[in-house]
């Protein structure tokens, strides 16, 4: 029995959509091979790509299920973590007057 799943992919300057039918017991992996946008995984490079569906972290090797909004995510530039302890750090620099380390 046919299925149809989306595949989306977006970079800061375009966003990608794809409608794919395949059948039923098609990967992830597979549905993306076949939408074209393959090359997003390999040309990721350093900055890892991951996979999910609605939302939530999946595996190639994972079943697509009819309705399926399958999202390649990019990799984080920058660790938010980070950027957000950075900028605490200068704000309590500045609260307060003078810093006296």
């Amino acid at each position: 029995m046919p299925m149809r799943v989306e595949i989306v992919f977006a970079t800061p300057t375009q966003q990608h959509r794809e409608h794919l039918e395949g059948e039923a017991g098609m990967t992830l992996g597979d549905a993306i091979a076949r939408s074209g946008l393959a090359w997003v995984l390999e040309a990721s490079g350093e900055s890892p790509v991951q996979i999910g569906v609605f939302g939530r972290l999946r595996g190639l090797s994972d079943v697509a299920v009819d309705g399926d909004r399958i999202e390649i995510y990019r990799g984080l530039l920058a660790d938010p973590k980070a950027n957000r302890r950075r900028r605490a750090a200068g704000q309590r620099r500045v609260k307060g007057g003078a810093y006296r380390g």
